[in-house]
């Protein structure tokens, strides 16, 4: 996604949006969602590494 929003410093869409997808990747892996987006997957890649992001996450 190349958005003015999802590129600019953490606001409340970007953590939405990274709770979403990752929340999708945890329940259901199946959908393989990122095959079919990879730019969305690519963000949600460099989203994850954030530390607040990895002391959050699913499991």
């Amino acid at each position: 996604m190349n958005t003015d929003v999802m590129q600019s410093d953490i606001n409340l869409g970007q953590i939405v949006t990274g709770v979403a997808l990752s929340y999708i990747d945890f329940r259901l892996p199946e959908l393989q969602w990122g095959e079919s987006q990879p730019l969305l997957a690519d963000w949600l890649t460099r989203f994850s590494e954030r530390a607040s992001v990895k002391e959050t996450v699913f499991t």
